[in-house]
Formats: C-alpha cells, sequence, structure tokens
C-alpha cells in the first residue's frame, strides 16, 4: 500500500502538498503559493506553479517564464 503525501482541502485551499521544513505548495482557484505548518500563506504572490523550498528556494512560473524567490516572496533571481 502506498501512503499518500498530499490532502484534497475544502477550506481555505484547494490543495496542500506535504510540508518540508515546516512549508509546503499550495493551491486555490488554480493559483499556486507556499503555507506554512499552520496552513497560512507565507506571502501574498500567487503564481502559475511553485516547486517545494530548497535551501530557502523554490523555482516559481508565472506567465510562462521562471525565477526563483526566498521564503518571503522577495525575487532571489530570475531567467529570461
Amino acid at each position: 500500500m502506498i501512503k499518500k503525501t498530499t490532502r484534497k482541502l475544502s477550506n481555505p485551499h484547494d490543495w496542500v502538498g506535504k510540508h518540508f521544513g515546516g512549508l509546503a505548495q499550495a493551491t486555490k482557484d488554480g493559483r499556486w503559493f507556499h503555507v506554512d505548518a499552520e496552513e497560512k500563506p507565507i506571502y501574498r504572490q500567487r503564481y502559475d506553479w511553485v516547486s517545494p523550498f530548497h535551501r530557502g528556494r523554490s523555482l516559481v512560473r508565472k506567465n510562462n517564464g521562471y525565477f526563483t524567490i526566498r521564503t518571503d516572496g522577495t525575487i532571489a533571481n530570475s531567467r529570461p
């Protein structure tokens, strides 16, 4: 038997992934972001997709462009 690592929530998020280091990916209305251990968003921005944080950075996609963000939501770097 395979243990599921994600769960479907009715409110306030559509989906929350597995927590790593106290942070997890989440979606609401098709938009992606990160939440803390209490499942509260850790920044205001919403993206087309986000990766889990690794060493304090997450790869995100917005408008077909990719860049990395820090845990406070600020941009760490961008790619053309």
